[in-house]
Order: structure tokens, then sequence, then C-alpha cells
């Protein structure tokens, strides 16, 4: 059941896969990431004083990662790549505890799965996942 949920995760994110569109945050972080990886700098415009103009250093320093490895590869997406793994994880987290909590091999066992596959099946979770942002990364780290 666990894996059940990981799966349904990943395939509810999928259907909102729009390579024409992300967030505009996203593109901000991912520039701002860009500048520090070829010039050292943690700015939006290289031309003007830094200012604090992302709203996410810790996606920002991850984006300037993926950036280095594959620096020819559009950043959007590792970010969707990540952001729907991270949904994946969070759901099967989430399946996992309910198990937990509600006990018993047979009835742990439903309890869990039916609390992933509504995580992971919950539209906005899914589609969030495919926006290129932090968001994420910060549920995982609440559920944990």
């Amino acid at each position: 059941m666990v894996i059940l949920s990981g799966f349904v995760a990943v395939v509810h994110s999928l259907r909102f896969m729009n390579l024409d569109h992300a967030v505009d945050d996203a593109w901000i972080s991912f520039r701002i990431a860009r500048n520090f990886v070829t010039h050292g700098v943690l700015s939006y415009d290289l031309g003007t004083p830094p200012v604090e103009g992302m709203t996410n250093l810790l996606w920002t320093g991850l984006s300037a990662v993926w950036i280095v490895l594959w620096p020819s590869l559009d950043p959007i997406v590792p970010a969707r790549v990540l952001g729907v793994l991270l949904h994946g994880a969070t759901a099967m987290l989430l399946a996992t505890l309910a198990a937990r909590v509600v006990g018993g091999k047979r009835a742990g066992r439903w309890a869990g799965g039916v609390v992933g596959v509504l995580i992971g099946a919950q539209g906005s979770m899914a589609f969030y996942a495919m926006y290129g942002l932090d968001s994420r990364v910060f549920r995982l780290m609440f559920v944990l």
C-alpha cells in the first residue's frame, strides 16, 4: 500500500505537466542561481547591487546544484522531477505513519493505503509538485 501511494502521487502529478508554464518565482530563483554559479553573485541583475529578491534561499541553492551538474538543461526539468519525487515520498511517509498509528497488521495496512492514496491523489498537492518551487521540500520536512 505504501508503494501504491507513491505511484498514485507520481502519476497524478504528471497530469499537470505543462512544459509551457511555470510560476514566475521559479524562474527568478533559477536566474539568481545561474548568476551565482557563473558570476559568484546572488543577484537577479548583475549590474545592480545584490538584493534579497528570492523567497527561498534553500531552493535557490539546490537549483544551483543542478545548474552546475546539467548546465545545458532547462532548470525547470530537475525542479519538476524533484517536486514529483518529493510529493510521492510525502504520500508514502504519511501512509507509513497512518499504518503505525492505527496499528494491527490488516487495519494498519488499510489505513496507510487510504491515507497515502488520498494524499497522492489530492489535486492541489499534485499540481504544485509540477510548479518548480520549494513547497514540496517544506511539506516533506513538515511531515518528517
